[in-house]
Formats: structure tokens, sequence, C-alpha cells
């Protein structure tokens, strides 16, 4: 089932509406200045779900099909930073941590609701600015990275 106020009925989904009004409006397709603004600001959330729609319409296994993925990559970077903290030692133990991440239970309503998809890529963001703050430890001239850990951090 789809969201009928944050996608059948969200104009800034479709292709009609200009890019720049995804990030004058909120989560919802209100603009964030009006009183009936619910105040949450996602813009990127509302761009993925515009690339979603432009590929699979108001189909919910396209929009279903993107949250499993970003889940599968926020599984993955979780993974390497179990891994760099624990030196890439105990291999058991990143595995288990691994699938305890990825089935837990508390992540079903973010990959499985489409709205949850505003929780899967605040995570994503946030899992990539730790890396490149490690990266930006571990870097002797790592400014860009720096500047990539300010980013996501943003982001998320």
């Amino acid at each position: 089932m789809i969201s009928n106020r944050a996608i059948l009925n969200n104009q800034d989904i479709l292709s009609t509406t200009p890019w720049y009004q995804l990030f004058i409006d909120d989560f919802w397709g209100t603009p964030i200045r009006s009183s009936n603004s619910h105040g949450s600001y996602r813009p990127i959330t509302v761009v993925s779900f515009r690339l979603n729609h432009m590929i699979h319409g108001h189909t919910p296994f396209g929009f279903h099909l993107v949250n499993l993925l970003l889940h599968l990559i926020v599984t993955l970077l979780y993974t390497i930073l179990i891994e760099r903290l624990l030196n890439n030692r105990r291999r058991r133990i990143i595995m288990i941590a691994a699938m305890l991440f990825a089935s837990h239970p508390i992540h079903v309503e973010s990959v499985t609701s489409i709205v949850g998809r505003a929780d899967v890529l605040a995570a994503l963001f946030y899992l990539l600015a730790l890396y490149f703050y490690v990266k930006f430890i571990d870097s002797n001239h790592g400014n860009a990275y720096l500047a990539y850990t300010i980013l996501m951090a943003t982001f998320s």
C-alpha cells in the first residue's frame, strides 16, 4: 500500500512540479512556510520518491525495492564500520553483528513502509558520515574526508 499523502497526493514527486519546489516544500508537499506545513523538511527523501516515481510510477513494488536496496547498503556500511572497529579481527562476531543488524525487527517499519525511507536515508548518511570521519582520522591529508563527513552529517 502506498501512503496517500506522501506519495499519491504529493505533487512534488510528479515530473510536472519544478525541481526547486522539492527544496521549499515539506515532506508532504506543502510549502514549508505555510501554517498548514507539517514542518518536516526531507528534500533528499522527496527527490528519491520523485526518481522512484519517474521509473515505476505509483507501483508500490518499485518503492519497496528501493527501500530494501537502501537497507542492504546501510547494512553493508554498518558491516564495514564494525570491521574497522574490530580491526578486521573476529570475523564471526562481525558477521553475527551484521546479520543481527540486517534482520532486527526494529528495521521492519523503516524498510517496509514507503515513507520509512526517510529513516533509512538518515541511517545511510549518518553511517557515511562516520565512515568518512574514520577515513579522515586515518589519513594525513584528509581534508576532503572532513568535508565529506560534514556533508553526509548534514544530509542525515
